[in-house]
């Protein structure tokens, strides 16, 4: 028994709340600037497209908060985290 897509899929975000680095801007990239990018726009996750040797349009990679962390043995944080509960009422409220 497990987890089926179906139970995943209301957890997901939509494509057009997916956000992407274009791989020119990743390239000369540092890790750290990866995390900041990620902060700013409160993802965990973010795509980097390319082009493939055809010269279409393709998935270069994904970068992943978690990933980096791993790699520099460090936890990240990429959302902001309610630590009273004002800003736990505040975040709520804004859903």
């Amino acid at each position: 028994m497990g987890i089926t897509v179906s139970e995943i899929t209301p957890f997901m975000a939509p494509m057009d709340q997916l956000k992407a680095v274009p791989i020119k801007e990743v390239r000369p990239a540092r890790a750290g600037d990866s995390i900041i990018t990620l902060r700013a726009r409160g993802r965990a996750h973010a795509l980097v497209p390319g082009s493939d040797a055809r010269g279409r349009q393709a998935l270069a990679g994904i970068f992943a908060a978690s990933q980096i962390a791993r790699r520099l043995g460090v936890p990240i944080q990429t959302q902001e985290v309610a630590r009273t509960f004002a800003e736990i009422e505040a975040a709520l409220a804004g859903r």
